[in-house]
């Protein structure tokens, strides 16, 4: 089992639904059997070259999912300025020691959990990247330990955080739009590292929330892409990576 958020498998089916395709429409793009496409997405069956045709018929590069499937890119590590802890719903929530002080981005875990790592440090903001629950479980617990709290301004309201709109920038990072999985999505980053939220993990990105939001989802992607290539880029779920290898081997950005 791959240690990525994602398998091929998972891909094939996010873009299939970014591309309006039924099972059986997107399966003859690649001259497969519907069976067949529902075991890949499943998971039940893994991807080989054998199944190059319907990457190539969904617009996908082949190769980057041969290359998924290989694990390849695993060893990039965790800045010594970040610790990352996982919450209940496997996301992560991330405190980071930056210029401002400490900061904590997508609070899902108990603030109990997050002063281990904080150690004795006051806390000098929150940011939350998108309003999906497993990235802002425990917000309420924790804002209240912040000096500072921020969020898209769409979200910001209903936390009764301050808003922060793409281009802003507060405790250090600047805040780069990303909807497409969700609308109030935002990419927060410094000089060397990203949090992504799920706009964008390790060799995918997060699902389109309608398929009307796939195109936005697309942009998202090579928006982040788009920063110096040594940025560590820190997903809201999976392994970190940079912006390097997601250049080279992001499925999404391929397409």
């Amino acid at each position: 089992m791959s240690r990525f958020e994602d398998e091929p498998g998972d891909i094939l089916k996010k873009v299939r639904f970014g591309r309006s395709l039924t099972v059986a429409q997107a399966a003859k793009l690649g001259g497969l059997t519907a069976d067949t496409l529902e075991r890949l997405e499943s998971l039940q069956l893994a991807f080989d070259p054998s199944h190059l045709a319907l990457a190539e018929g969904l617009g996908l590069n082949g190769e980057a999912l041969l290359m998924l499937a290989a694990d390849e890119g695993l060893d990039v590590v965790l800045p010594t300025d970040v610790a990352a802890i996982r919450s209940p719903w496997s996301s992560w929530t991330y405190v980071w020691f930056g210029p401002a002080g400490a900061v904590v981005i997508d609070p899902a875990v108990p603030y109990r959990a997050l002063e281990r790592h904080l150690g004795g440090n006051p806390l000098a903001a929150v940011f939350v990247t998108h309003s999906h629950q497993d990235h802002l479980a425990t917000y309420e617990m924790v804002a209240p330990h912040a000096a500072a709290c921020y969020a898209h301004p769409d979200l910001a309201a209903t936390l009764g955080a301050s808003p922060l709109a793409p281009g802003e920038q507060a405790a250090g990072l600047r805040a780069l739009a990303a909807p497409g999985h969700a609308e109030d999505g935002l990419v927060l980053y410094g000089d060397d590292l990203a949090f992504t939220g799920d706009a964008l993990f390790a060799r995918s990105a997060g699902r389109a929330r309608t398929a009307a939001d796939f195109r936005d989802v697309l942009e998202s992607v090579r928006r982040i892409l788009a920063l110096p290539p040594a940025t560590v880029l820190l997903p809201g779920h999976g392994p970190p990576t940079t912006v390097a290898l997601e250049r080279r081997l992001n499925a999404f950005y391929l397409i």
